[in-house]
């Protein structure tokens, strides 16, 4: 009898002993722990970007012809960049500023024959508006008018029928547009973009080629931009 009442106190303790427990246990939800709320970013003032790409110009200019016969041609839109620059950005994530631009386009296809290269140099000033996605990712588009500066044409022919051509080209400007995406973090700014820009040069001094060249081009670019 004694044994009986024992054993049933016991399985009565054992029944009521976890609703004790979870009286003084407060279980955080799986799902707050997992879907932690972001924070916005602090995205104003002064940042300073390093910017690299490469692009298509409009036109292709033929310069030489490979050991096929086939053209092979220069562009003076598109090749290849880098550059840097100062903006600031307000604290509705209006960006002004500008960057300085080294881009250089090569013959495309390579070729024994010889060699080509167009090289300038960029002053892009600029504004950029935003469109939220999000607290900390933004697309953004915008414009400015840019100065296109130091133009030259160099081609050197290794084909006695062909000549070598070195050619300046008069600083120009021309109109630019730009959309980008963009993801803050606390150190500084990631964006991911393309630019159309619709740009002429005119020949100054040199040989005459091409005493005009079409600079148009759409460029595809990445930057990281560090906040100061």
């Amino acid at each position: 009898m004694i044994f009986k009442r024992l054993l049933l106190s016991s399985l009565f303790l054992f029944c009521i002993y976890p609703s004790l427990i979870a009286q003084d246990v407060e279980v955080t939800p799986l799902d707050s722990l997992i879907n932690v709320p972001e924070k916005p970013l602090s995205i104003s003032g002064f940042t300073v970007p390093l910017i690299f790409g490469g692009g298509m110009g409009s036109q292709n200019n033929p310069v030489l012809t490979t050991p096929k016969g086939d053209e092979a041609t220069i562009s003076a839109g598109g090749g290849l960049f880098f550059g840097s620059g100062i903006y600031y950005t307000t604290e509705k994530n209006i960006t002004v500023g500008a960057s300085v631009q080294y881009l250089t386009s090569e013959l495309t296809p390579v070729t024994k024959n010889g060699s080509a290269s167009f090289k300038r140099v960029a002053f892009l000033p600029e504004i950029k508006l935003p469109i939220k996605i999000k607290d900390n990712s933004f697309i953004n588009y915008g414009g400015g008018v840019g100065l296109y500066m130091n133009g030259k044409l160099v081609v050197d022919s290794n084909d006695d029928t062909q000549n070598s051509i070195n050619t300046v080209y008069e600083n120009t400007s021309g109109l630019h547009f730009i959309l980008e995406y963009e993801e803050n973090y606390p150190t500084g700014l990631l964006t991911a973009g393309v630019k159309y820009y619709n740009v002429e040069y005119e020949q100054a001094s040199g040989d005459t080629l091409f005493p005009r060249l079409d600079g148009s081009g759409v460029d595809f670019y990445l930057s990281y931009v560090f906040k100061l």
